[in-house]
């Protein structure tokens, strides 16, 4: 990261540690989201496992408050979110520098922190995308890195993106199959070699590897092929909600 662009993620990143603390001291508790309503107790203090759910932000949750306690539960969250918004905040800059340049990084981090929905859901604990988010964005920046499957550390990274992505939502599976799939049919088809096939192996063995824990079962599976025939768009596409994006939470 140049110098202007690290100037700038480290205003950004204490903008949104300070203006996050200032929200904490007046406006908490957090409220737990969506599906996190009728799995979050029983999943993360009781133990119980639910093949509904993801589990690395429960897992991570549960780290913390075996640290911490549930005293700090709000403030918790909000470390947890703000480690995934730094994580995202960074690979966006390194994307933009990869592809043009840094005042385009320098542009995007800035677009990036100051839309609405990004600063709101900092603060909010159950909604996924907010991680897959992150966890993507890191995802896209390793496949432009490993050239075609030719690089085998960025193919082990990107592997593993790949891994906990799918433990922090099975949606994830929608976000970096195509792309993948579309960069190993290219690399092959341009000059088929040991090495590549060998890194594209990897990504695959990787990723299963460390999903496996959760999406080797059979309700997993039969819930992820039924899941885009049988669920509604619901309200989450009416302009209430998706405002969010441009003009503000509502």
């Amino acid at each position: 990261m140049k110098n202007n662009n690290f100037v700038f993620f480290i205003v950004i990143a204490v903008f949104y540690l300070i203006g996050n603390l200032l929200w904490y001291k007046f406006n908490n508790p957090i409220v737990v989201q969506g599906a996190y309503n009728t799995y979050f107790i029983r999943a993360l203090l009781e133990g119980e496992y639910f093949f509904e759910i993801a589990p690395l932000i429960i897992w991570i949750m549960k780290g913390f408050l075996s640290v911490f306690g549930n005293k700090y539960f709000d403030l918790e969250i909000i470390f947890i979110n703000y480690f995934f918004f730094l994580l995202a905040l960074y690979f966006i800059n390194r994307i933009c520098i990869e592809i043009k340049d840094k005042e385009t990084g320098l542009i995007a981090m800035i677009l990036f922190a100051l839309t609405p929905a990004v600063y709101g859901a900092s603060r909010q604990y159950g909604h996924l995308d907010y991680h897959i988010m992150s966890i993507s964005i890191l995802n896209i920046y390793s496949l432009i890195k490993l050239k075609e499957f030719t690089d085998r550390k960025w193919s082990v990274i990107y592997g593993i993106s790949v891994g906990f992505g799918l433990l922090s939502k099975d949606a994830f599976l929608a976000y970096f199959f195509v792309p993948w799939a579309y960069v190993a049919i290219k690399s092959l088809m341009k000059k088929n070699n040991k090495q590549k096939m060998i890194n594209i192996l990897i990504t695959i063995c990787l990723g299963s590897f460390i999903a496996g824990c959760h999406y080797f079962n059979t309700e997993t599976v039969t819930k992820i092929l039924q899941d885009p025939f049988i669920e509604s768009a619901g309200p989450a596409f009416s302009f209430s909600q998706i405002r969010i994006f441009t003009i503000g939470l509502s």
